[in-house]
């Protein structure tokens, strides 16, 4: 924001006064006197109009009595004057006379467009010193003059001004009207200044003597004392701004005061000095200044190249530039006027002097501003405190002193007394300061570069505190020293573009006192004896996004909960590195490193401390050093210890010598061997636990878990109570995210979810009813997967699956002719206590579990036996022995298989099997054997149904092992083993007669 345009706009009045003034004091000289003309300047009679008439047409054209007058006079090579009617009054001292309607046109012989002055009031009165006669040769010296009524001025360059009952008296010294005086200038050609407004009145203190700069028949006016624009100013300008036009407006409900001859202008009550800043077709935005008492004082300056001076746009010095070439330095002092001038101080006063700018989004209150411009210095006052705002950014103190250099750059700062700066919350209310961040000292603040360096420093002495209130973070220090790139500062303060950053370089906060240097937010407090926080330039091939990163020096970038108890950190030393987001323009820590027996513990008053195993409480963390990095995607904790140490609720742990633990992003990480462990409520079959139990898992080369999901690497060993899985690269989800950012993670009622096995996968489960065992099953594959939730489950072959279940009598597959038959045709054998089931394939398996069916592909191979024992294994090459096992016995092979399990019609049946074999499918019992297309098998029925393909299905029997076989063929057959009956085409056959 320019600071040269609210100092110096009062000069653009004062050039319009004194060209009034001009105009004014010229049509009682006129009449009488011919203004002398230099000779370098004169023009030729013949340039300029010598016609009255004409010149009445051309240039009053508003006034139709003018061209008719009945008196038109020309005076001079330049002027013309018109009046209808003139009468001397009649007095003691008969020295007075009477013009009306009256009129005036004045060419200016220095200017070369033929563009006049003129004058036009009801009536002009003209005073001279004696008594004189009119037509007299030599009337006399002119001493006063007044025109009465609607009064109008016009010039060249859009001069304007309009009042009523204008008086000049040489005896009173002045030049005024207590009439509501408006007035206008500009531009000139190939110019943007211009000047209009109006004030209640205006008075001109002239000077007064026995010489006049007028001439020796006009007043004896040295020049002019003071001008002084009284009650409800405006004024409206435009002023050149580096190249550009810039407009402004002055107001004061009192009076508008430039002394002359001490340089001084004052204004005075309400003053409003203002400068929009917004486009057409914006949203309006203005540059202000608001105080009570607003003094600025001038000094003269060399007049360059003879030009009348104006306003320049440079911020300091308040250099005073040309207006327009055709002035110079004599018209000056005829005016009596010098406008070359230069600022040399500012003075602003008030109860409450406000500075603002829409567009900067800058505010200041205060109650006094001084700026001393050849010294550079800016001095603020306030009895309490001043106070500045620079859109969020606010500096309050009593008493603040900066001073810059030629190009705005801040040199030095200083702020005496108890003060704080800080930035607001973007969401706080108006006249309701909340302070996002926010720095305090008890004795003073001091800014000052080091040359040296290259770095500016910024030290903070006193409880030296920076606090982000809203986050209630921050760090206190006795002494706290910021250094800041000095020509990164200077380029920030010149840049329109402005950052919300300063271009920090190193922090350090130390303790010279009793207490420690603390580092606090809601969830994190740390107690150090010396902080030290530098700050990296930012990466040129950065992208940025740095989604997970927390919003300060200790947002962990989770929201805060308002009851959580903060992590407490102590460390003998800790190094911060902070660095610039490119694409946020947020700074935030990129790295913490922390030494010297480093604990983080989290306790919870209500149950008490992490370390208490019976407690679902807060968790604590023990290592020899403690890495913070914040990456793009949050932050992560390195932990580093022999080992290493992070205790969760309900013993929940992860150990490790090197840990990576990203609480913002849920994740954690272990490089090399470690062990996590977990409670869950379901074993890895999916069946809920009586109690939580310990879910452990080991491993060899690497971990991570984000809360939910888990992976595993090298020689991985997962245990639950006596279930196993074991793999090379092992996946796990459970059934909800255990958040490790809250301050007590909930881990009840935790499930597996997903469970996903890559490379030589050994799965074992055990299936208990209250202590008894009643199934254990075996599984080698090279991969699987199960998702609980949905119930499905794949495998990807050369598979095997081995499983043992406990019966009740009732075998799955029904073969032994010798078997039992109930009234519901299911077939019991209570000889042998297990049932055993292998399943080999060589490609996919997939299957649902709640919707109870398995498929199999790729060369399928199913044998199924009752065994005595839980791991007794039967092979199909024991089909033919003589034994309990072999006889109950079946192998069934295809190309592709599928077993699903149908739920009950009704209460007093049980869910049955079916088996469905495709492609090349084949059967072999002891007794029997049979191939087709395809095979399925209907537990509930104990029947297989053979049907053909390109070929008849074929079945085989045989009365006894040894005996001739007996085969049958035809497209569909149905075949019950246990009652070795066949039923071919509705025919029903016993293949034992």
């Amino acid at each position: 924001m320019s600071s040269t345009w609210r100092i110096l706009v009062t000069v653009t009045v004062m050039y319009a006064v004194s060209r009034a003034y001009s105009v004014v004091v010229t049509p009682f000289t006129i009449p009488v006197v011919a203004i002398p003309v230099s000779e370098e300047i004169e023009r030729s009679e013949s340039q300029l109009p010598t016609n009255s008439g004409k010149v009445a047409e051309s240039y009053l054209p508003k006034l139709a009595w003018a061209a008719d007058a009945q008196y038109s006079l020309k005076m001079g090579h330049n002027s013309f004057v018109y009046f209808d009617k003139h009468l001397r009054i009649e007095d003691d001292r008969q020295n007075r006379v009477r013009l009306s309607p009256f009129a005036m046109v004045w060419f200016d012989p220095r200017r070369n467009d033929n563009v006049p002055y003129t004058l036009t009031a009801e009536t002009a009165v003209v005073e001279f010193e004696k008594m004189f006669q009119l037509g007299s040769s030599n009337p006399g010296r002119i001493v006063a003059g007044k025109l009465n009524g609607k009064v109008s001025i016009t010039g060249p360059d859009g001069l304007g001004l309009r009042s009523d009952d204008v008086t000049l008296s040489e005896q009173d010294g002045r030049l005024y009207t207590t009439s509501r005086v408006e007035f206008a200038y500009g531009p000139a050609e190939g110019q943007s200044d211009q000047v209009k407004g109006y004030a209640d009145s205006i008075d001109i203190t002239l000077i007064t003597g026995i010489d006049s700069m007028l001439g020796d028949d006009m007043p004896r006016i040295g020049g002019i004392q003071r001008i002084m624009l009284l009650n409800n100013v405006f004024v409206d300008l435009v002023v050149d701004e580096h190249g550009r036009p810039s407009p402004a407006t002055i107001r004061c409900d009192g009076q508008f005061a430039y002394d002359v001859e001490n340089l001084v202008a004052i204004l005075e009550e309400n003053v409003d000095v203002s400068r929009p800043t917004h486009s057409p077709g914006e949203a309006a935005q203005h540059d202000r200044l608001r105080c009570d008492l607003l003094e600025l004082s001038f000094e003269e300056r060399p007049p360059k190249n003879g030009g009348v001076a104006l306003i320049s746009g440079e911020e300091t010095g308040a250099t005073i530039q040309t207006v327009s070439g055709t002035s110079s330095s004599r018209s000056r002092s005829k005016a009596g006027l010098n406008l070359d001038l230069q600022l040399r101080a500012l003075r602003a006063q008030g109860a409450e002097v406000l500075l603002t700018s829409d567009e900067n989004e800058l505010e200041g209150w205060m109650q006094e501003l001084r700026y001393d411009v050849p010294n550079r210095t800016l001095h603020l006052y306030h009895d309490e405190r001043v106070t500045l705002r620079h859109e969020l950014d606010v500096l309050a103190c009593p008493d603040i002193e900066m001073t810059h250099d030629a190009d705005n750059r801040i040199q030095t700062a200083t702020c005496l007394g108890t003060g704080q700066a800080g930035r607001l919350d973007a969401e706080t209310e108006a006249d309701d300061y909340k302070f996002e961040v926010e720095s305090s000292w008890t004795e003073k603040l001091i800014l000052r570069p080091e040359t040296e360096t290259g770095l500016t420093l910024l030290e903070m002495t006193g409880e030296a505190r920076v606090i982000q209130r809203a986050q209630q973070s921050g760090v206190v220090g006795d002494v706290l020293s910021v250094w800041m790139d000095s020509a990164e500062l200077q380029r920030a303060q010149r840049n329109s573009q402005r950052s919300h950053q300063l271009p920090l370089r190193r922090v350090i906060a130390e303790q010279t006192g009793d207490d420690p240097v603390a580092m606090i937010s809601p969830s994190l407090h740390l107690d150090t004896k010396r902080l030290v926080v530098d700050f990296e330039e930012p990466d040129a091939t950065s992208t940025g996004s740095s989604n997970g990163r927390g919003g300060g020096l200790l947002s962990r970038g989770t929201e805060t909960e308002e009851d959580e108890s903060p992590v407490i950190v102590s460390a003998g030393e800790v190094a911060v590195v902070m660095s610039l987001d490119p694409d946020t323009q947020k700074t935030d820590f990129s790295r913490i490193d922390a030494s010297e027996n480093v604990s983080i513990r989290r306790v919870d008053d209500a149950q008490g401390e992490a370390n208490d195993p019976n407690l679902d409480g807060p968790f604590s963390i023990d290592c020899d050093r403690l890495v913070v990095l914040n990456q793009p995607d949050g932050h992560v904790l390195r932990l580093q210890g022999q080992p290493a140490r992070i205790v969760l609720p309900r013993e929940d742990n992860i150990e490790g010598n090197d840990i990576l633990f990203d609480r913002a992003n849920n994740r954690a990480e272990v490089v090399g061997p470690g062990k996590i462990t977990i409670h869950v409520d379901e074993d890895l079959d999916g069946k809920p636990l009586d109690v939580p139990q310990p879910l452990s898992v080991r491993w060899l080369n690497h971990m991570t878990f984000n809360g939910q999901e888990a992976m595993f690497t090298g020689e991985t060993e997962t245990t639950l109570s006596e279930s196993v899985l074991n793999c090379e690269e092992l996946h796990v989800g459970l059934n909800r995210k255990l958040d490790f950012s809250a301050d007590h993670p909930d881990t009840a009622n935790l499930q597996l979810e997903a469970v996903h096995g890559l490379h030589n996968v050994y799965v074992e489960f055990h299936e208990w009813a209250e202590r008894t065992l009643i199934g254990i099953r075996k599984m080698e594959v090279a991969e699987f997967e199960f998702h609980r939730t949905s119930g499905e489950f794949r495998a990807k072959g050369k598979g095997t699956i081995y499983d043992w279940q406990k019966g009740n009598g009732r075998n799955p597959i029904a073969i032994g002719p010798s078997a039992e038959s109930k009234a519901n045709g299911t077939v019991k054998d209570s000889k042998l206590p297990w049932n055993f089931t292998q399943l080999d394939f060589m490609g996919d398996l997939k299957g649902n579990q709640i919707e109870r069916y398995v498929i199999l592909e790729d060369r399928v191979e199913v044998m199924h036996a009752p065994v005595e024992h839980a791991l007794d294994v039967f092979e199909r090459r024991e089909i033919n022995d003589p034994t309990e096992s072999a006889k109950n016995s079946v192998w069934l092979g295809s190309d592709r298989m599928q077993f699903m399990l149908v739920p009950a019609q009704s209460a007093d049946t049980e869910d049955f099997l079916q088996v469905t074999a495709f492609g090349n499918a084949e059967v072999e019992g002891q007794s029997f054997g049979a191939s087709g297309h395809s095979i399925s098998y209907d537990q509930s029925k104990e029947q297989f149904t053979l049907r053909g393909g390109p070929t008849d299905a074929h079945i085989w029997q045989q009365d006894s092992l040894g005996s001739a076989p007996r085969s049958q063929q035809a497209e569909v057959i149905q075949f019950i083993p246990s009652k070795q009956l066949i039923i071919e085409g509705g025919r029903s056959l016993n293949i034992s007669q």
